[in-house]
């Protein structure tokens, strides 16, 4: 049975609900894990990615110290890691990518573009930072419409990479980490079931029994 660690106490319970619904063992201790699920919450510190932070960024540096050990655990211990929201955009800076700190059109519900499927797919989320993935990470989909975004400065400046698209989830096979921005805990569809579909896509939480 595929065993799944939820890291975060905000969202953690909504998050644990839907593992189990699909019949995931929820355990307390990552050494157990073959997934560990970092959630949502406040922005992630500049300083992990080296940039300076806008006047809009609210980190949580001591969550971040925390969630960071426990990534440097799970990397000695070979356990995979998927993200939701604040939890993918960490990932995404631990993996040696960036964000944009300030983005619009990235809360209630939009379409994304998932290379893998042939129709736009609707998402939930709610969030205001967007992940810069490096050319490392295999880019699974991006928002269908483009926005505005701000970097450290507060001048406005149209996002350059990937297309022109804006990154809603990645995945980087070195550090075998799943970075989704959407939120499948909201109980919205298809959300959840895509959440679960790119997790087998990638055959996370398969490796370690």
């Amino acid at each position: 049975m595929k065993a799944v660690y939820v890291v975060g106490k905000y969202t953690g319970s909504s998050v644990k609900d839907i593992f189990r619904k699909r019949k995931w063992l929820v355990v307390n201790h990552m050494n157990n894990a073959s997934l560990v699920v970092f959630t949502g919450g406040a922005d992630i510190s500049p300083n992990l990615y080296n940039e300076q932070r806008n006047r809009k960024t609210y980190a949580s540096p001591q969550r971040d110290e925390e969630e960071v050990k426990i990534f440097e655990s799970c990397r000695k211990l070979g356990i995979d890691m998927a993200g939701i929201c604040r939890g993918g955009q960490l990932l995404n800076a631990l993996s040696g990518g960036s964000m944009w700190q300030h983005a619009d059109g990235h809360t209630g519900n939009h379409q994304i573009d998932d290379a893998d499927l042939d129709e736009p797919l609707e998402v939930t989320s709610t969030h205001h930072q967007v992940m810069k993935p490096t050319h490392d990470a295999t880019i699974i989909a991006t928002a269908k419409e483009s926005t505005y975004y701000e970097g450290a400065e507060s001048d406005r400046q149209v996002v350059p990479d990937i297309d022109d698209k804006e990154v809603e989830v990645c995945f980087y096979e070195e550090t075998r980490c799943l970075c989704f921005q959407p939120h499948p805990e909201y109980g919205h569809e298809p959300t959840e079931t895509y959440f679960f579909d790119v997790i087998d896509r990638y055959g996370l939480g398969e490796r370690k029994q």
